[in-house]
């Protein structure tokens, strides 16, 4: 079943661990682009698995972090901070039901 997600994903996709994923959309300027990708990835992993003899039904549920929330700063910690929301905002979308996707709060 991961390696079928994995395919869908594969083109700009990092490998954390587990079952968990990140993808870095550099090129998307638009809040709007975003979510309209995560809804679409949420969608396609959701169709059934062909496995042996039977179909796995799988779920998605995405964080999603904004760059600009880190300033202009392009260093490690910067990429591991935007990581971290990116993470908090996925287990906050887990716990609101799965199939979903959440914005990281803004940090204040």
């Amino acid at each position: 079943m991961l390696r079928h997600v994995a395919q869908i994903l594969r083109d700009e996709l990092i490998l954390l661990g587990g079952d968990e994923f990140a993808i870095i959309l550099q090129h998307i300027r638009d809040p709007g682009q975003a979510e309209a990708v995560a809804q679409r990835i949420i969608e396609r992993v959701a169709h059934p698995i062909p496995y042996q003899d039977t179909h796995c039904h799988v779920s998605a549920s995405i964080g999603l972090a904004r760059p600009e929330e880190l300033g202009t700063t392009t260093d490690a910690s910067a990429l591991v901070a935007l990581l971290d929301q990116a993470d908090s905002a996925l287990y906050a979308a887990k716990h609101a039901g799965r199939n979903h996707w959440l914005w990281a709060p803004p940090e204040l």
